[in-house]
């Protein structure tokens, strides 16, 4: 068999003859030597200058004190720029190192992302759930993108429902709307309240958003369609710019906005309906509407725009 090659690239370590680097003792006294001649040079230089020109005249010894005292004072200005400079590449390399690890994090967010909306995509209703659960945890991480989950998860909500009579499908949809409203209350560890929401044209079944907060400047269920045995808004808060449900649909049998406020600039319920069980006067009547602008038509609830007594 032919010898390995002196420059095999598989072993970088090694030197071009074949050896690896070796410590060698005598280069760390070679350096002290020279180190400590330059050191007695520089004391000679400087106690020849004080001598012969600046102290021209005193004594030797204290010349000699005073080149000890000028040794001393440019080691420690020595010493200092040695240590700020440590300090500066230190720092540097800190940097460099957080810089690496966001790019890292940068690219594990992004392969979570992806791998969320992949399963939200999913034929399968269980690996959906899984998509829906992994991309809300996304929003709760990645908060500079935590709009774009919270729109990922709103866009699902808006695609027809092929799938409606489906109950897993049905079990997906309710899952967003409970893991929404849970983010939008007080006691949630990381509150999406200060974010926009369009679930326009959706279709929410027993959607329940009760004690929510909703303050982004855009909430949008225009066009909702709210299905189910009850559509729950009981002590929410809407302090938004823009409020709408505009052209809704309230087609379960109970329907509540007892005790919420609406305290944005505009709020419409304009051509929203109230069928089967709850008329608008009913599902209003204990709402307050403390906003500048209120829409409605053709229906008008009899209590706006003031707010409502409490009567409980």
């Amino acid at each position: 068999m032919a010898s390995e090659s002196a420059d095999d690239p598989q072993k970088p370590s090694e030197t071009r003859s074949g050896h690896a680097p070796r410590f060698r003792p005598e280069s760390v006294w070679v350096a002290a030597l020279l180190a400590s001649s330059a050191a007695v040079l520089l004391g000679l230089v400087i106690y020849l200058a004080l001598h012969l020109v600046l102290l021209k005249g005193v004594a030797p010894d204290e010349v000699v004190k005073t080149t000890l005292t000028v040794m001393a004072g440019l080691a420690a200005v020595l010493t200092g720029v040695y240590a700020y400079r440590k300090q500066r590449l230190s720092e540097a390399d800190g940097l460099r190192a957080d810089a690496d690890q966001g790019r890292a994090d940068g690219e594990q967010l992004t392969l979570r992302y992806s791998t969320a909306a992949e399963q939200l995509g999913h034929e399968k209703a269980a690996v959906r759930l899984a998509g829906v659960f992994a991309m809300a945890r996304l929003a709760d991480d990645w908060q500079e993108q935590r709009q774009q989950c919270i729109d990922v998860l709103c866009a699902y909500l808006r695609m027809p429902a092929e799938r409606v009579m489906d109950p897993s499908e049905s079990e997906v949809r309710a899952t967003i709307v409970r893991t929404i409203s849970a983010h939008l209350r007080e006691d949630s560890a990381s509150s999406w309240s200060k974010h926009d929401f369009d679930f326009r044209g959706a279709v929410l079944h027993d959607a329940i958003f009760s004690g929510v907060t909703f303050s982004g400047k855009k909430t949008i269920f225009n066009g909702a369609t709210f299905t189910g045995k009850f559509t729950i808004f009981d002590k929410a808060t809407f302090s938004g710019n823009f409020t709408t449900f505009s052209e809704a649909t309230f087609s379960g049998m109970i329907t509540s906005f007892d005790q919420t406020t609406f305290s944005g600039m505009i709020t419409s319920f304009q051509m929203a309906t109230f069928s089967r069980g709850t008329t608008a006067d009913e599902a209003t009547v204990k709402a307050s509407f403390l906003g500048s602008t209120v829409v409605w038509g053709p229906i008008t609830p009899r209590t706006l725009p003031s707010p409502a007594p409490d009567t409980a």
